[in-house]
């Protein structure tokens, strides 16, 4: 929310004009970092697997270690197909890309057309 009145001098959320206090306004940056970081840390935990599915993301892992050895990249579209070529669901190599860049085993580079190993 941008403020017209001349004496608000932030953009986004502000406590005056929203009715909120100073303090409300901390406490919900505060709860907004810590279930962000929560988030984040969760990793796998987020995930609802059945034992099959997490082997099936750990092959596809191992073949994206495999595929691109460390320093290399390559068009993702391709990786990604011939993942699925090889009888994979996109929803485990979706996964397994989702879970290595978490772990910066990966990056994305070109607007997510080419994915590098990194680790």
């Amino acid at each position: 929310i941008i403020a017209s009145r001349p004496h608000v001098l932030c953009v986004g959320l502000n406590a005056e004009y929203m009715g909120a206090t100073r303090d409300d306004v901390l406490e919900a940056i505060r709860l907004f970092r810590v279930s962000t970081m929560d988030a984040i840390s969760s990793g796998l935990q987020e995930l609802t697997l059945d034992g099959d599915q997490a082997e099936e993301i750990r092959k596809v892992e191992g073949a994206i270690r495999r595929r691109l050895g460390v320093g290399m990249s390559a068009p993702y579209a391709r990786v990604y197909a011939d993942f699925i070529r090889q009888g994979f669901e996109p929803y485990i190599v979706d996964r397994a890309f989702v879970i290595m860049t978490k772990r910066e085993e990966i990056e994305w580079k070109q607007q997510r057309k080419v994915v590098a190993r990194k680790k």
